[in-house]
């Protein structure tokens, strides 16, 4: 990554315009991004700045980031830890997952996967790779043998 030596707020700005432009970003990925573009050591009340002039003009929502995040990672099968995971390296804070629908997510996975004909332990293995909670696998383990 080239490093640039900023010399205005302005094309501080410009540069994080840009940035949010290409890609929907939480303000700590931002933040962390100008810092990494930085040659040197970045002015605070620069940063502060450019971070609240683009939540003014709606460039930068953490909500909507962090909806949009979990929604996706919901729809790729991911389970409440892993959510929480890349919701925290992302700096968004936590999210509340109800269990029954992450249960109804692990079953549908499960199904899914029997019908493909792999090994029950292998769902097990799979369900908690993708950060499903042991009481959650388990549950959808017992449901599938009382079947």
């Amino acid at each position: 990554m080239k490093k640039i030596t900023f010399h205005t707020q302005d094309f501080l700005f410009e540069l994080a315009l840009r940035y949010v432009a290409r890609f929907e970003v939480s303000e700590k990925r931002l933040v962390r991004y100008l810092k990494l573009k930085s040659a040197e050591e970045l002015n605070q009340d620069w940063i502060d700045f450019v971070v609240s002039r683009l939540k003014r003009l709606g460039a930068i929502d953490d909500s909507r980031v962090k909806e949009n995040l979990v929604r996706s990672l919901e729809r790729r099968g991911k389970g409440s830890r892993a959510i929480g995971v890349k919701l925290k390296e992302w700096g968004l804070g936590e999210h509340k997952l109800d269990a029954e629908s992450e249960y109804k997510r692990a079953k549908e996975l499960a199904i899914k996967w029997r019908e493909r004909g792999i090994e029950e332990k292998k769902i097990s293995s799979r369900l908690a790779m993708r950060g499903f909670g042991w009481d959650i696998v388990s549950k959808v383990a017992k449901a599938n043998n009382d079947d």
